[in-house]
């Protein structure tokens, strides 16, 4: 193994950990509206929160506008000599004020700010496969071809370079087929809308039976509803 490569990826676990110590962000149920709540105040959108490699190149994802001198919003994608191959928009472009108005209860309500917010947690890299897979809080990713919704989880065909939803075929009676959703409850009053609600993917972890692929894909995080199905954040 060349020692420069050993060398950059001891460099990427150490970043991925001191970044990841340094910041956080959760879900905060106030009344019937969750709010991002971040542990550090340092909230200028420049964290790499997953790393990973696959088919010979880095996959970085986390909560940033920018990635050296060039425009990312919160995932790209490095060359094998460490230079910027491609870089993707998860969720709406992120600026310091719409990070700021995320923390507002009055502007989340009015403006539906609750939406804006691309922040990556989790991105796994199935060696065997054609894909990696991402999640977080986004509602929206925008590739090459166009924008389009696919709800706080995406895979990313390498090879295309296109976003692609994960979803089910065919959607359930008044409910979307596509991604992770969180929706008002019973106890959340009349005043509840489910469009404002926040929904976020934690982590996701893939396993086959031998292997590096995805054939069974597990999920955690905060949300009510897997591709229209009821389920209890996992």
């Amino acid at each position: 193994m060349d020692p420069r490569h050993f060398l950059f990826a001891w460099a990427l676990s150490c970043l991925a950990t001191v970044l990841t110590q340094a910041y956080d962000v959760q879900l905060e149920v106030s009344g019937t509206l969750p709010q991002l709540c971040f542990t550090s105040e340092d909230i200028v959108p420049k964290y790499v929160n997953s790393i990973c490699q696959h088919h010979g190149k880095t996959y970085l994802g986390g909560f940033f506008n920018r990635f050296g001198n060039q425009s990312a919003q919160h995932f790209v994608v490095l060359d094998s000599d460490d230079k910027i191959d491609w870089v993707g928009t998860i969720g709406i472009t992120t600026t310091l004020q719409r990070v700021l108005e995320s923390s507002d209860t009055e502007n989340v309500a009015n403006s539906q700010n609750a939406s804006f917010l691309g922040l990556v947690n989790s991105i796994v890299c199935p060696e065997e496969e054609d894909y990696v897979y991402i999640g977080g809080i986004f509602t929206t990713v925008t590739d090459d071809e166009s924008e389009q919704t696919v709800n706080n989880i995406v895979r990313f065909n390498t090879n295309s370079r296109t976003f692609e939803p994960i979803k089910v075929p065919e959607p359930l009676v008044n409910e979307t087929n596509i991604g992770f959703t969180q929706h008002c409850g019973p106890g959340d009053g009349d005043d509840c809308v489910d469009d404002e609600q926040v929904a976020m993917v934690r982590t996701i972890k893939c396993a086959s039976n031998g292997g590096d692929s995805c054939q069974t894909m597990f999920v955690g995080g905060y949300f009510d509803k897997a591709m229209g199905t009821p389920v209890k954040g996992i």
